[in-house]
């Protein structure tokens, strides 16, 4: 992604393909929204888990989940 666009490096978690991997992408989620002063968002811990499932469950190899800070419109 151009640095225009996400100024700060991504925060990547890589995950094997099984069933682990939406719960710790759940909790990948949340301790980085904690770190970046970001409330508890249910709606975003729901996308990335439906994300990370449907990666397990219908793709091959790996799982990269990939979170980017973006604070252009002055909040987090």
């Amino acid at each position: 992604m151009p640095a225009a666009l996400a100024p700060e490096a991504p925060s990547t978690l890589v995950l094997d393909p099984d069933s682990d991997a939406p719960r710790l992408a759940r909790r990948f989620l949340a301790g980085r929204f904690a770190e970046w002063g970001i409330e508890d968002d249910y709606v975003g811990r729901v996308v990335v888990c439906e994300l990370v499932t449907n990666a397990y469950l219908h793709g091959k190899g790996q799982i990269v989940v990939r979170l980017y800070l973006d604070e252009r419109d002055g909040r987090p």
